[in-house]
């Protein structure tokens, strides 16, 4: 029996360009790369630039955006597909600063339990979220290979939901910046995933 073979590379954006103190996440989302970020993106690219790829999906947040950006220009002849359903997570802290966010009670409850977390979207609903986009991206790609540069939560949630793993692991399951997980699928059936982080 032919086997139709997918693969889908979700990429974690690179390091970001922000002011000491300043936290990411859903809160600022005009920040870009650093040159250290561009060139560690690039690397990714490098590293992807011998697979055919079919299209290139991003969040259409700018740190995500520009580093698939950074990616497309090695593969010319893709644009680069916003994707709102790759959105950061949409969680919404009570502090605006890193320090406060990481001194407060939700930070402790992130790091150990964040099933527990309902302010905003539950981290529940962003898996459920991040399936559905990866269901859709196997049917409108059925047999190719495929980018989506996203945030470190969204992979780390839809590598969980794949698993069939309790979320309140999210902080145990590895995504540095720049990091790669490739899900290879046959027949629409998940069968292999690879953490790569290039060099």
């Amino acid at each position: 029996m032919f086997k139709m073979k997918t693969t889908i590379y979700f990429i974690r954006h690179g390091i970001v360009d922000k002011p000491k103190d300043t936290w990411a996440g859903i809160i600022n989302l005009h920040f870009g790369l650093t040159e250290e970020g561009k060139k560690q993106i690039a690397k990714v690219g490098k590293y992807l630039s011998r697979k055919k790829i079919k299209a290139i999906y991003s969040s259409p947040i700018k740190r995500a955006f520009e580093s698939a950006e950074i990616i497309s220009t090695y593969f010319p002849k893709l644009k680069v597909i916003r994707a709102k359903e790759l959105f950061e997570w949409r969680y919404n802290w009570k502090s605006r600063t890193e320090s406060g966010i990481k001194k407060s009670k939700e930070f402790k409850t992130y790091l150990k339990n964040p099933a527990k977390l309902t302010k905003g979207e539950k981290i529940i609903e962003l898996a459920n979220r991040m399936e559905e986009f990866c269901k859709k991206i196997l049917k409108k790609h059925n047999g190719g290979e495929i980018i989506c540069v996203t945030h470190q939560d969204p992979i780390r949630a839809l590598i969980l939901r794949l698993q069939n793993k309790e979320m309140d692991l999210l902080n145990k399951t590895k995504c540095e910046r720049g990091a790669i997980y490739k899900l290879y699928f046959e027949n629409n059936k998940l069968k292999k995933i690879n953490y790569i982080e290039p060099k």
